[in-house]
C-alpha cells in the first residue's frame, strides 16, 4: 500500500535491552533488530477492563532544538487520548502572541470509480490548540487535552506569524477495553480502542475469540479510534478475548520475538447461565428504502422514482411527465455483468414496456429486482425521447434456512443485493466468533448463498456475515494486509460503500 509518511519533528531514539541508546541511523539491520524494544502487553487480569500499549515512538519531555531562543516543554509526554498535558513556554519576547499547535494526521481510503481499490494514505497537517500570550515574563504555562489521533509520536509546535519556532512531542499510547464483562451468551461485547497506528504494522489490530481469529479492526478515517461489537459464545465459564497488533491479515503471535514493537491486549469474559441475547429477525436487519428527493421540473422529458435506494424487491413507483402522448415506451435497467477473474461489462435490461397518455405523463409500479449492489440508472425510452433517475441497490440477508435442529443440520445462508468492487463484492462468515471464509455476490448478480453443517453442542450459536475487502491494489509488506478478513469496524471504517452486517443465530437442539 502507497503512503505518504509525514514528517516528524523532534528527536527519535531506541533504548536496547542493555541500557545504551541506539540513535536511528543508517546502521547494520540486524543491529537495529537487536535494539528493538520488546513488545508491551496488557497483563491479564480479569477485572481489567481497560489497558494500554506502549506507543512506538515515545520520549521524554523535550526542549526546542539546540541554538534556539525559544523552548517549550511538555509534561507529561506520552499518554492516551484525553490526557491533560501541561505546556510551558519560555524565552519569548514580552507580550508575544503565539499559538500551540497539534500535529495531526489524517487518513483517507482510495478506491476508483472502476471499483479498483488502492489502499490507504496519511497526510499531516497542523491543528491550533491554544492561544498564548507570554506578557512581561517571557513565559507561559497553560495545557491541553489530547485530542482523536493517531497512536505514535505527534509534534506540538509553538507557532509565530505562521512559522514553528519551537517543537516537542507527545508520544499517544494505544488504548483498548471491552464492556461489559459477563452475560449469557449472544450478549454483544463492545470492544473500544484509541490509538491506533497510522505506520506500517500499526494500523491493524486482529481479535481473536478463545484463540480463534474472528477479525479486523480498522482507524484510517477515525483518527485512531475503533469500535467493534462481537457477541460472546460458548459454554458458560471463562472465555479468552485477545487483541494482536499486526501488520498482517492473521495475529502475529510472537511479537515479543519480532524486530517491530508490537502490542497486544487481553481480557477475559465469562459467560453465564440464564436467557440466551439473541439478533434481530434477520429482515429487520435490512436498511430500509430511502425515499427519493422531490422532483424539479424543468423543460423536456422527465422521470423520477418514490425511493432513491432499497434492497432488492423494494417496490418502486416510475413517475414521467413531458413525453409524446400516446407513445409506447420502455424502461431499461443498467447493471454490470460479469466478475473480477473474467471481466465485466455494462449491460441493459428491459424491464417493462407500455404507453404514455394522452397528457404524455407516465405512472409505472414495479419491484426492484434482485441485483448488484450500487447506482443502477433506469431510463425510459419513448421513441426518441429519453430520460432517466438513478436507484441504489442495498444489501439484504433472508431468514436462515432453518433456524433449528441437531448438530450436523444443513443450514443454508441467503444474502441478496451485495456488491461488485474490490470492497463490496465479498461478505465474510464468522462462526461463533471463529472466522470461517467469503462468499462473492459479484458472478451471480448480487446472489451469494452459502450452504454450511451446523456445529457446536445443544445451545445458540451464532453467524455473523461482514463486509471485508476481496482485493487491494499494490499492496506493500506490514502496510495493513486486511484482504479477505471480517472488518469488524465496518460500521465507521469500511472503505467505499457503506455496508451494513448481519447477525444470525441457529439453536442446536437435542
Amino acid at each position: 500500500m502507497h503512503q505518504a509518511e509525514p514528517r516528524l519533528e523532534g528527536g527519535r531514539s531506541r533504548r536496547c535491552a542493555n541500557g545504551a541508546v541506539a540513535v536511528v541511523a543508517v546502521v547494520a539491520v540486524f543491529v537495529l533488530a537487536a535494539c528493538a524494544p520488546a513488545p508491551t502487553s496488557a497483563p491479564r487480569s480479569p477485572s481489567a477492563g481497560t489497558a494500554s500499549g506502549r506507543g512506538r515512538l515515545g520520549q521524554a519531555p523535550i526542549a526546542a532544538r539546540a541554538g534556539q531562543a525559544i523552548h517549550v516543554v511538555l509534561q507529561p509526554a506520552h499518554g492516551p487520548v484525553g490526557t491533560r498535558v501541561a505546556v510551558l513556554v519560555s524565552g519569548l519576547s514580552p507580550g508575544t502572541e503565539a499559538s500551540v499547535e497539534w500535529q495531526q494526521v489524517t487518513g483517507t481510503w482510495h478506491e476508483s470509480a472502476t471499483g479498483v481499490f488502492s489502499g490507504s494514505t496519511y497526510a499531516p497537517s497542523l491543528k491550533p490548540l491554544l492561544s498564548v500570550d507570554s506578557g512581561p515574563s517571557r513565559r507561559v504555562s497553560a495545557s491541553f487535552v489530547v485530542p482523536a489521533a493517531f497512536g505514535g509520536s505527534h509534534s506540538v509546535a509553538v507557532v509565530r506569524s505562521g512559522r514553528s519556532v519551537a517543537i516537542a512531542a507527545f508520544d499517544v499510547a494505544t488504548t483498548a477495553s471491552i464492556t461489559p464483562r459477563a452475560g449469557p451468551v449472544g450478549t454483544p461485547i463492545k470492544v473500544v480502542m484509541t490509538g491506533i497506528g497510522w505506520k506500517p504494522y500499526h494500523q491493524n489490530y486482529d481479535v481473536a475469540y478463545d484463540n480463534r481469529m474472528t477479525g479486523w479492526m480498522s482507524a484510517v478515517t477515525t483518527l485512531g479510534a475503533a469500535t467493534a461489537v462481537i457477541p460472546a459464545t460458548g459454554v458458560p465459564g471463562f472465555h479468552d478475548i485477545r487483541i494482536y497488533e499486526s501488520g498482517d491479515r492473521v495475529p502475529y503471535l510472537n511479537p515479543q520475538q519480532g524486530a517491530v514493537p508490537l502490542s497486544t491486549f487481553d481480557f477475559a469474559f465469562t459467560v453465564t447461565t440464564g436467557a440466551p441475547v439473541l439478533p434481530g429477525a434477520a429482515l429487520s436487519q435490512t436498511p430500509a428504502a430511502v425515499p427519493a428527493p422531490a422532483p424539479v421540473r424543468g423543460a423536456g422529458p422527465q422521470v423520477w422514482l418514490n425511493d432513491a435506494a432499497g434492497p432488492p424487491g423494494t417496490p418502486l413507483v416510475l413517475s414521467g411527465a413531458q413525453f409524446p402522448r400516446r407513445q409506447t415506451y420502455s424502461v431499461q435497467w443498467y447493471t454490470l455483468r460479469g466478475n473480477h477473474i473474467l471481466g465485466s461489462q455494462v449491460v441493459e435490461e428491459t424491464l417493462a414496456s407500455a404507453r404514455t397518455g394522452i397528457d404524455g405523463r407516465l405512472r409505472l409500479a414495479f419491484d426492484a429486482p434482485a441485483d448488484l449492489q450500487g447506482a443502477h440508472r433506469i431510463v425510459v425510452v419513448a421513441g426518441a425521447a429519453t430520460a432517466g433517475a438513478n436507484f441504489v441497490m442495498t444489501p439484504e440477508v433472508l431468514p436462515l434456512q432453518p433456524e433449528s435442529g441437531p448438530s450436523g443440520t444443513p443450514i443454508t445462508i441467503h444474502l441478496r443485493g451485495t456488491g461488485w468492487t474490490e470492497t463490496g463484492n465479498i461478505y465474510t462468515v464468522v462462526y461463533d466468533n471463529a472466522y470461517l471464509g467469503f462468499g462473492c455476490g459479484f458472478n451471480s448478480h448480487g446472489d451469494i448463498t452459502i450452504h454450511l453443517t451446523a456445529s457446536g453442542g445443544p445451545g445458540w450459536h451464532f453467524i455473523e456475515l461482514l463486509p471485508s475487502v476481496w482485493k487491494v491494489s499494490g499492496l506493500a509488506v506490514g502496510s495493513a494486509d486486511y484482504i479477505q478478513v471480517p472488518q469488524l469496524t465496518y460500521a465507521s471504517d469500511h472503505p467505499g460503500e457503506h455496508l451494513p452486517g448481519f447477525e444470525l443465530a441457529f439453536d442446536v437442539v437435542g
